[in-house]
């Protein structure tokens, strides 16, 4: 495994932690997340957040089915 793989893994725990604990609000958890990347190297600095620009969140909401 890389040192960026492991670094990009290691970003993913800390956000899951984050997400799951709610210590964070999701905005400020959403701007950090290209900064730390950026930071550590493991994505270009100047397209931080162009590149995640064009992503799309979807929620999944199953409602109980009646009985």
């Amino acid at each position: 495994m890389t040192t960026q793989a492991i670094i990009t893994c290691v970003i993913l725990v800390i956000t899951m932690v984050l997400l799951i604990s709610q210590k964070v609000p999701l905005v400020i958890l959403g701007a950090a997340i290209p900064a730390a990347l950026a930071a550590t190297g493991v994505i270009n600095a100047g397209s931080a957040y162009t590149e995640f620009g064009n992503t799309t969140i979807c929620l999944l909401y199953t409602s109980p089915s009646p009985r």
